[in-house]
């Protein structure tokens, strides 16, 4: 649940209306600096509460696109409670249909977000296991060990295979709000010398000087492999070896915004797959 920033909300902050109704402040202050519906509002006026229930459902919906599920839960229950205490109390039917309608998309969405809240720690999780395969794969793949690299690009590519099941059978997307999956750093690539990493050849490692390529984190690697391929004629077994080194994460996170970038991944491992010796 969100944690409430409580500085300056004591007792100085509660006044009393002219009705004779205790109230305290409709919104506060969440952990992300926005203002959010609170919890603790005890107004009776129906047409405050049902707006106060409007309030949380919208900062519902902002918690579950920056992936804060939690938080999205705590508004969502909040405007529940809210919804409820309308039909309570309000002698109108019109705002009581309202609330009604609320409080019953509001019942929706809190089932839908509990069911995804586990499903996104397993997508999260899945990517994880999927970039770390990747990464075992691609350092196997440059030092030209085929069978084991072969062997983890084609784990990996199960597990983004299976990330990609998890955003079909999800009710709602599971990536509204990146996820970014940590990589296990495992035996990666020095940054040192291609020439060393690769065992390149003098004539090879010549042509890659001549690029203006020294190591495996230069942008003239990750920006230009195929150009480089073209233009310094580098043999397939040292292209692909570049290929792959350029597919890694130096900062070992992996940030997932949308569908395509799981099947990008997919891809990738499949290429090196098949480029592997």
């Amino acid at each position: 649940m969100s944690t409430l920033v409580e500085m300056g909300y004591g007792l100085s902050s509660r006044i009393r209306s002219s009705k004779g109704t205790t109230r305290v402040p409709a919104t506060v202050v969440s952990q992300h600096g926005d203002e959010q519906p609170n919890e603790g509002s005890f107004s009776d006026d129906p047409d405050e509460l049902l707006q106060n229930g409007t309030d949380a459902v919208r900062a519902a919906k902002d918690a579950q696109q920056r992936g804060a599920f939690d938080d999205a839960i705590d508004q969502l229950e909040r405007a529940i409670a809210q919804c409820e205490r309308v039909q309570d109390r309000s002698s109108s039917a019109e705002l009581t249909r309202r609330a009604a309608e609320l409080g019953t998309a509001a019942k929706t969405d809190l089932q839908a977000v509990r069911s995804s809240s586990p499903a996104r720690a397993e997508l999260t999780e899945t990517l994880s296991v999927a970039e770390s395969l990747l990464q075992t794969a691609i350092a196997a793949h440059v030092r030209g060990k085929g069978t084991v690299a072969r062997t983890r690009y084609r784990q990996a590519m199960s597990n983004y295979d299976a990330a990609l099941e998890l955003l079909d059978d999800g009710e709602i997307s599971l990536l509204e709000g990146d996820i970014k999956a940590a990589i296990d750093p495992g035996d990666v690539p020095p940054r040192d010398d291609l020439s060393t990493t690769l065992g390149l050849d003098a004539e090879t490692a010549e042509a890659l000087s001549a690029a203006e390529i020294a190591t495996r984190t230069d942008s003239n690697v990750v920006d230009n492999v195929e150009k480089i391929i073209q233009e310094y004629d580098v043999d397939s077994e040292t292209a692909s070896k570049l290929t792959a080194l350029a597919w890694l994460d130096p900062e070992h996170v992996r940030t997932f915004s949308d569908r395509t970038d799981i099947e990008k991944r997919y891809t990738q491992a499949e290429i090196g797959c098949e480029a592997a010796t």
